[in-house]
């Protein structure tokens, strides 16, 4: 946990039509932040999906796990 004052600022800035990191058939998977990019603190995924879908729900017992999912339909 981090604390007033001891933060540190930064940014990386990824164009909003940059290209998906992966694609899994109709899924297109944006890495937008990534544990190796925040010292294992974090991860941030955007899930772009033609119709309803995803994973089933589900826990993680190891990692904590944030999507921002947008379905295109």
């Amino acid at each position: 946990m981090r604390h007033p004052g001891e933060g540190a600022a930064g940014a990386t800035y990824r164009p909003a039509d940059a290209p998906p990191d992966r694609t899994l058939g109709a899924t297109s998977v944006h890495h937008l932040a990534t544990g190796a990019g925040t010292g294992g603190d974090f991860g941030l995924h955007r899930w772009e999906m033609a119709g309803p879908g995803g994973p089933a729900p589900h826990v993680h017992r190891t990692i904590g796990e944030s999507s921002y999912d947008q379905c295109l339909v």
